[in-house]
């Protein structure tokens, strides 16, 4: 959760640059949030002495801390810090200059952070057996799924800052992909001599064609193609053996 929230704040100085006092308060926010980290995770590491009596249900002359009170100030801890990073942009978005559209989508994106919140607090009652050396693998379960989803839920809200910016780029290049297709086609249909074919599903009988003598039979002789209706305006290419057949006809 540390590198999370670090990163969001690095976040914000990059959104934010040019609101010094703005800047001082997530500058402050990232050096309480590292101090509580390297305060704690040594706890959590030599929480007994010597470290194997954590795991050993003997634990024969170990010296620990309680497990249950470093659970509960981390938890609070880290509610804390999750509460900060998310109020410390909240009063710069009323200073934006956007629709309120879109300072509504703002709202809401930054609101996901509540739901980080409501999954950590709903850890803490899970922290009771923490203590519990019964059978702590068991019964310690809870933590650790709701620890689990605290971090993926942590992730999806701080990468949807950045997704933003990449999902309108996207959809504007696909729309000036598409225009500029279309604005060729147009093009190209303007140009002296150019068509298009036209190809439909009628029923159609092509008429004129080539004897074996090289007369012309435009005014005779029909062969009926079902399925396409080719525009006799626009001719078709031909083949290599075709157009030498026809040039030995005439």
């Amino acid at each position: 959760m540390y590198f999370i929230k670090t990163s969001i704040l690095l976040l914000y100085l990059r959104i934010f640059p040019e609101f010094y006092h703005f800047r001082f308060q997530v500058i402050g926010t990232m050096v309480f949030v590292t101090v509580a980290v390297v305060i704690i995770v040594p706890m959590v590491i030599w929480q007994c002495v010597p470290v194997h009596t954590i795991w050993d249900l003997k634990r024969e002359n170990a010296r620990c801390l309680s497990i249950s009170g470093l659970a509960y100030a981390s938890a609070a801890v880290n509610i804390f810090t999750e509460v900060l990073v998310l109020i410390l942009p909240l009063p710069l978005l009323q200073t934006l200059r956007a629709s309120r559209a879109q300072k509504m989508a703002l709202y809401l994106l930054f609101g996901c952070g509540i739901i980080v919140i409501g999954v950590a607090a709903a850890r803490i009652p899970s922290l009771s057996h923490v203590e519990d050396t019964h059978d702590p693998t068991y019964l310690n379960a809870g933590v650790i799924y709701w620890t689990a989803a605290e971090t993926a839920v942590a992730h999806l809200c701080a990468a949807a800052l950045a997704v933003r910016p990449l999902y309108v780029k996207c959809r504007n290049d696909l729309r000036r992909k598409r225009k500029k297709s279309s604005d060729s086609t147009a093009t190209l249909a303007k140009l002296p001599g150019a068509c298009v074919p036209e190809i439909s599903t009628h029923h159609h009988d092509v008429i004129g064609g080539y004897g074996e003598s090289g007369e012309n039979h435009s005014s005779h002789g029909s062969e009926a193609i079902s399925g396409y209706n080719l525009n006799p305006t626009c001719p078709l290419p031909l083949s290599k053996s075709t157009t030498e057949e026809l040039e030995l006809a005439v």
